[in-house]
């Protein structure tokens, strides 16, 4: 398995150029020589840039755009070939555009290379069309999960539903595209050191009951699938 930094400028060294930079991750961890490791590394730079490729193999990190370096970090992580990639907030310091531009090269680095991809994020938006199942988490514990298209698309979990309508949409007012005020979940994310007796979205969930307060909900199966973690579905 392999893991895909949030901030790329983490796994790159400033003062090395980026190709040599890959073709260190080879050596560490396969001990081919050095033609074998600058080819699978050309290869792969071929893969994700395309006709860009030359230039990038001997660019240093200050010369690249941030999803530029972006696509070295990807390219750091499955050099090697692993079975499972780890993508830890891929996208977060990326503008819409190259965030969409990076899924896309993940659909297409999973479908070749035959990829399993943990994808972490907080924009479930990145998930539609690209992952098979979902897990959502909230205070660190797994609150619902199940098929991607059911949960995008009919939540269960009261934390859930309110992340989902936590999405920007846009208007157009006289030929101006403008943000909409984005949702906001009331109150505020709970203290893990002082965990209460009962359900940690209680205090900010509209669907609270008694019982929430009093105790913990088990995760529950539900039908067509799926579990979730509220007393709604079981007792």
């Amino acid at each position: 398995m392999s893991l895909i930094f949030q901030e790329p400028g983490v796994a790159l060294h400033p003062m090395i150029r980026v190709g040599a930079q890959i073709e260190e991750v080879v050596r560490a961890h396969g001990g081919e020589s050095k033609e074998a490791r600058r080819r699978a590394v050309r290869e792969l730079l071929d893969l994700i840039f395309g006709g860009e490729a030359e230039r990038i193999y001997f660019s240093y990190p200050h010369q690249l755009s941030g999803g530029q370096r972006q696509r070295i970090a990807i390219a750091q992580a499955i050099v090697c070939k692993p079975k499972l990639l780890i993508a830890d907030e891929p996208t977060a310091s990326l503008d819409s555009v190259t965030r969409r531009e990076i899924v896309e090269l993940l659909k297409k680095l999973q479908r070749e290379r035959e990829l399993a991809i943990l994808f972490i994020t907080h924009s479930a938006e990145l998930l539609e069309g690209f992952a098979d199942r979902i897990v959502v988490m909230y205070a660190g514990q797994i609150v619902e999960d199940g098929d991607a298209k059911r949960v995008l698309t009919a939540p269960r979990h009261p934390y859930t539903e309110a992340l989902l309508k936590c999405r920007p949409t846009l208007r157009r007012s006289e030929g101006v595209r403008e943000d909409e005020r984005i949702p906001m979940i009331a109150g505020e994310a709970p203290d893990l050191s002082a965990r209460s007796k009962g359900c940690a979205f209680e205090p900010r969930c509209a669907d609270r009951m008694k019982i929430c307060c009093e105790r913990a909900p088990e995760i529950f199966e539900v039908e067509n699938g799926g579990r979730v973690r509220c007393f709604k579905f079981g007792g």
